[in-house]
């Protein structure tokens, strides 16, 4: 007889702590004073509106995945979230090259 194997929709992972939200809340809040900071920074040239995407998709990643409890959930939904993301910063790349403003 063959064995039937079912696959429980939701990973079990341990859902976070308060404490935990603190921890996320303040690695945030770092990522945000960095992006303030940078914006102030002239000399960075074409490095710094690249350093701003990659520390907007590293708090938009960090937002999805533990305060829309995506970590819980399938794993499709978070490659929903990366593929958006995905299409939204290569929209907007386009049309900055289209209008030469890179």
């Amino acid at each position: 007889m063959a064995e039937t194997v079912v696959h429980e929709p939701h990973q079990h992972r341990k859902h976070p702590t308060p404490r935990d939200y603190w921890v996320i809340a303040f690695i945030l809040g770092v990522i945000t004073a960095a992006e303030v900071a940078l914006s102030y920074m002239d000399f960075l040239g074409f490095g710094g509106p690249v350093l701003l995407i990659i520390m907007a998709i590293a708090k938009f990643a960090i937002v999805a995945l533990w305060f829309m409890h995506l970590r819980f959930d399938l794993a499709v939904y978070s490659r929903l979230f990366v593929v958006g993301i995905i299409g939204a910063i290569s929209m907007f790349l386009v049309v900055l090259a289209t209008f030469a403003a890179l």
